[in-house]
């Protein structure tokens, strides 16, 4: 540059033409396809992997909820399994006529009725959460005036009415405690439930 000339700025025009021209040489169309690929990249990248952690957490929340359900499906099978491993053996010692162990089945049996519905109780709102809207109704209601029975509770108080007038029979004197009779309770407790 010779001395006393001022620097001179490109015009206006001037920077569109270079800046146009950088962009259509070869090193500038290889860094917009840089610059456009990054961005673009990056945010399918973002994109899809909130996807998958969304779907990872949905999946979290499923198999804990199916977790929970089984757990609580457990603790009601227990209770029913108690409840009727009781009644059955109150059945058994009504049945055989067996004085001495009597109370002592018909304190368990009373003891698991009180943890049925305790238990229950507790667990209605999630028993139903989970389950069914009317699976409350199904296991607590006890359904007596209904023949037959179509709930759970039907069919405990059935089985304990007719438990309990054996027990009553044979707390009697006069009743008769022989092998005709109790066929014939074992088969009114067997054909009376269908």
């Amino acid at each position: 540059m010779p001395a006393g000339e001022a620097l001179s700025l490109p015009s206006d025009d001037n920077r569109r033409l270079l800046f146009w021209r950088f962009i259509n040489s070869d090193i500038g169309r290889l860094l917009v396809g840089f610059v456009l690929t990054t961005v673009v990249g990056t945010f399918l990248a973002s994109w899809y992997s909130y996807q998958q952690w969304h779907r990872e957490k949905e999946f979290e929340v499923i198999r804990l909820e199916n977790e929970m359900a089984v757990v609580h499906v457990n603790d009601v099978n227990a209770l029913l399994n108690t409840r009727l491993a009781k009644l059955r053996e109150l059945y058994a010692a009504a049945i055989n006529g067996n004085a001495s162990d009597t109370p002592m089945k018909l304190s368990s049996y009373r003891a698991s009725i009180n943890s049925w519905n305790v238990e229950l109780m507790l667990k209605s709102s999630i028993i139903e959460r989970l389950f069914a809207a009317n699976m409350h109704y199904r296991l607590f209601t006890n359904g007596k005036n209904e023949v037959p029975p179509v709930t759970v509770a039907g069919y405990f108080d059935r089985a304990d009415r007719e438990v309990f007038t054996i027990l009553e029979c044979a707390n009697e004197h006069p009743c008769e405690t022989t092998p005709a009779r109790r066929q014939r309770a074992y088969m009114r407790r067997c054909y009376s439930w269908s």
